[in-house]
């Protein structure tokens, strides 16, 4: 992720769950905006292969929406500025969480 206005960078590496149960969906689903909403229920799934883009055909009920839980266990933050750019890796050892600088 980067911040343009901020400039920072962030990067997280963990482990993805994938959370599909309706009351997760619904609970995160009905926050989305409607325009953003019609995104998650075209007829075909997402990266599919599909010949023009005026031949996408959306659905009425169902949509993909789905949550992906991360668990963090390593965390880059970069901020650029001057007179120096400062990087910090954050890495999980155990329960704890241990730092270090790293070169920009």
């Amino acid at each position: 992720m980067y911040h343009p206005t901020k400039m920072f960078q962030i990067k997280i590496l963990g482990t993805a769950t994938y959370k599909d149960d309706e009351d997760t969906k619904k609970k995160y689903y009905e926050q989305l905006d409607p325009k953003a909403k019609r995104q998650y229920t075209t007829s075909r799934s997402p990266g599919s292969n599909l010949i023009h883009p005026d031949h996408l055909e959306y659905l009425n009920e169902e949509n993909h929406f789905c949550t992906v839980e991360i668990t963090p266990y390593k965390i880059e933050f970069l901020k650029l500025s001057q007179p120096h750019h400062t990087r910090v890796r954050f890495s999980k050892v155990g329960a704890e969480w241990e730092s270090e600088y790293l070169v920009p």
